[in-house]
């Protein structure tokens, strides 16, 4: 997953499983809907805990859709025109309500955007 910073990793850590489920352990993956978002503005919401599930940040990113795919994931072009990649989790995507939407972290508004979603990213306990 990618940080703030605008790059990605090149091998995030939903690759290598041979088999992508939903959040729900299910595997619906919905293409029709996956289509449907690339050009939409998407809210994205994340909360990084550890592997306790402590609180260790919490980041808002919006942009523009720019592709959804099963494996490489959704990738959004934020308004500075840096690109961020979230997993492909298309139960955590919800449409948005009409409204103006105030980011948390920055000093920026959202007007009505196309649809949210709320990640968790839970850091794996290290040794």
């Amino acid at each position: 997953m990618a940080e703030g910073t605008g790059k990605y990793s090149a091998n995030p850590a939903w690759l290598g499983m041979e088999e992508i489920e939903s959040l729900d352990g299910d595997d619906d993956w919905d293409g029709d809907f996956a289509n449907d978002l690339v050009g939409c503005t998407l809210i994205v919401g994340l909360t990084y805990v550890d592997h306790e599930d402590r609180l260790l940040r919490r980041e808002q990113i919006f942009g523009t859709v720019l592709s959804v795919e099963r494996l490489a994931g959704i990738v959004v072009r934020q308004a500075n025109n840096e690109e961020f990649v979230i997993a492909p989790a298309l139960e955590a995507i919800e449409a948005a309500s009409p409204g103006i939407y105030q980011l948390a972290d920055k000093n920026q508004a959202v007007e009505d955007p196309d649809f949210t979603a709320l990640l968790t990213i839970r850091s794996p306990l290290r040794s």
